[in-house]
């Protein structure tokens, strides 16, 4: 099995970017109707919203990244992929994914309270400032850290798994199986790859808190600034797939679901 250099995790910011100029405006346009679509679920009663977020959950990998293929192919991109992007015969092996996502997520929360301890607690309910002493001593960062050890491993699985059900009809077990080869393989390239993100959001918060200043308008820089970024990062993870595993190998629409 041949590991990828390290120096792949820059080449795909470097796709991801470029992927991303493309059609800003159209991909940016996905992740804030998903966003929109998810703050919808939950105003609806409780059963049905988690129903209905497990299905947004299960479809939007595939969706985004059947957008990023079409981008990539010189294809004009439309929130069409979501229909586009929708397999029924599928969709049960991607909700069973989904779930084990959010039990990870879950995990990951918990275990990051377990560390953090009733400061973090009050903290996220209000009732605690990020000056006072409490917050300065306590064990806030480690448990963020451990959180993001367990979730960014999770999130970059799940987000190659689910596009392998979709794309490629492979069951839950064998998508797991080659993602974790996959990203093995990928190892050293991932770990310059998270490098890389690090640096991103780092002149991401510079960039909000610049502008932020100039305008005065935090909320508005973060709603037209979050959805490029993220979207830029999902473009390199597209980067990432297709050179660990590769295109589909059936047509991008599914004329039988």
């Amino acid at each position: 099995m041949k590991m990828l250099p390290a120096s792949a995790g820059l080449h795909w910011l470097r796709q991801g970017f470029a992927l991303f100029a493309r059609q800003p405006g159209a991909l940016s346009l996905l992740f804030v109707l998903w966003m929109f679509g998810t703050a919808l679920v939950t105003l609806l009663p409780r059963e049905l919203a988690l129903a209905c977020a497990l299905f947004l959950m299960a479809l939007y990998p595939p969706s985004m990244m059947l957008a990023y293929q079409r981008a990539a192919n010189g294809e004009r991109v439309s929130p069409m992929v979501f229909r586009d992007a929708f397999k029924g015969k599928r969709l049960l092996a991607q909700g069973v994914l989904a779930v084990g996502y959010l039990l990870l997520g879950a995990l990951a929360f918990k275990l990051m309270l377990h560390i953090a301890g009733d400061v973090l607690v009050q903290l996220l309910a209000g009732k605690a400032d990020m000056e006072s002493e409490a917050v300065r001593n306590s064990a806030i960062p480690e448990a963020v850290l451990a959180m993001m050890a367990v979730s960014a491993p999770s999130t970059l699985v799940y987000w190659f798994a689910t596009t392998l059900v979709n794309w490629n009809g492979a069951g839950v077990i064998k998508a797991l199986f080659f993602t974790v080869v996959s990203v093995w393989r990928g190892l050293k390239a991932f770990i310059v790859f998270a490098a890389g993100l690090f640096m991103l959001n780092f002149a991401f918060s510079a960039l909000v808190m610049v502008l932020s200043a100039l305008t005065g308008a935090q909320q508005i820089v973060l709603s037209l600034l979050l959805p490029m970024v993220a979207t830029i990062v999902q473009c390199a993870l597209y980067a990432a797939y297709m050179q660990l595993i590769g295109p589909a190998p059936t047509p991008s629409i599914d004329t039988t679901a």
